[in-house]
């Protein structure tokens, strides 16, 4: 065979995979499912964005950039049970970074990382009570914090294929390549970045701060109908629910070094622990619980603002305003911020918080998980725990 035709026959199947590679390559970056945190940031900002990725899961990376840009006063940290406060309760700049600790490990990495960066006046910083259960396994290395968005390997390409394929994406989202402006979609008017905030604007808002769109206007069905879910944890004492009578002193010391790492950097700390619904509250006293009431008890001898949720009843007996069993919605977390200001002795910290706008949210949206009175929003939040919400 001729050197002529060896190249044609290598040359031609090099032009289809590069042609085929450009497409997928240029299909990703439109939809923002392949792009620097950066760039997504700096969009968000801008265009008031909702980022919501189905393949780039690097919350910790994402939310360290948000705070590379926006330099707030205030950084709320923790797991996704944080990620409800919202920029609108503050007077002063604020970005929420919740999910971004999954583990007291990690909230050392991500403030380690932050530091050399910025350094707020105030971070929130919510305690899970299951990381202070040995039975909790507790996890050292996070090697998903090297997805930095653009990696464009094999399995991004055959699972956009594979979400084409079943619906997951809608192949309307090819013209995104041609568009140049918003990203819209039926069910809100926010511009939108990534798989899965374009179908269903289910993602991050311009402060870090989550808005479960899919869930709250009943585009999918939760899991957790009747909290059924998070009561079989309890049961089962598995999934975060691992049943336990004693403190770890090993995840103590962890929670003393993030201590003495913020009181060294300058930043003030409030500690406080999220609450589980009142129904997963009232099911989790009969269980083995006990290092839970030790938890919070030793939290108050720490010497640091802190403030225990862990029982929703002391801010609302409604249910309705939870996402699910230990997840409290927008309206659960003004009435923290509420709680907060008034119980705390400390000046600076009442004048954070834009106690009117908070206290007007509660009391127009109470009963409801999502602050509403905004014009992004084009359906209305339902009952989607089925537990008989008048929404």
């Amino acid at each position: 065979m001729s050197s002529k035709k060896w190249v044609i026959l290598w040359c031609i199947p090099l032009i289809i995979f590069m042609s085929l590679y450009s497409v997928i390559y240029l299909y990703l970056s439109s939809n923002y499912e392949n792009n620097s945190f950066q760039s997504i940031v700096k969009r968000q900002i801008e265009n008031n964005s909702i980022y919501g990725t189905a393949l780039n899961r690097n919350t910790f990376g994402y939310k360290m950039e948000l705070v590379k840009q926006i330099k707030p006063n205030i950084v709320a940290l923790g797991s996704s049970r944080v990620m409800q406060l919202r920029e609108d309760s503050f007077n002063e700049s604020f970005v929420n970074a919740g999910g971004a600790m999954n583990h007291l490990t990690e909230g050392i990495k991500f403030l380690n990382e932050m530091y050399s960066y910025h350094t707020p006046k105030y971070i929130i910083l919510g305690l899970d009570f299951w990381w202070f259960n040995e039975a909790f396994p507790q996890v050292k290395e996070f090697k998903y914090h090297l997805n930095d968005g653009m990696t464009l390997d094999k399995n991004k390409i055959t699972t956009t294929y594979e979400y084409l394929q079943n619906g997951k994406v809608s192949s309307n989202t090819f013209f995104n390549m041609l568009k140049i402006g918003q990203i819209n979609n039926p069910y809100t008017s926010y511009d939108n970045l990534g798989f899965s905030a374009i179908k269903t604007s289910d993602g991050f808002r311009k402060d870090g701060s989550y808005l479960y769109s899919k869930t709250l206007f009943g585009i999918e069905s939760t899991e957790d109908k009747n909290f059924k879910d998070t009561l079989q944890r309890v049961n089962d004492g598995n999934k975060r629910f691992q049943f336990g009578s004693q403190l770890s002193h090993n995840r103590l010391k962890l929670l003393h070094e993030i201590i003495d790492l913020t009181t060294k950097k300058g930043s003030k700390l409030i500690l406080i622990i999220p609450p589980v619904s009142n129904t997963v509250h009232a099911h989790m006293i009969y269980k083995n619980y006990s290092y839970i009431d030790l938890l919070r008890n030793y939290i108050k001898t720490l010497g640091v603002e802190n403030y225990d949720f862990h029982n929703l009843s002391i801010l609302t007996t409604d249910d309705c305003e939870c996402i699910d069993g230990f997840h409290g919605g927008d309206i659960v977390y003004k009435r923290i911020v509420a709680y907060i200001y008034s119980h705390t002795k400390n000046n600076e910290i009442k004048a954070l918080i834009r106690i009117e706008n908070v206290l007007s949210d509660i009391e127009f949206n109470q009963g409801k998980a999502l602050t509403l009175g905004n014009d992004h929003y084009h359906l209305k939040e339902v009952d989607f725990l089925e537990i008989g919400c008048k929404k």
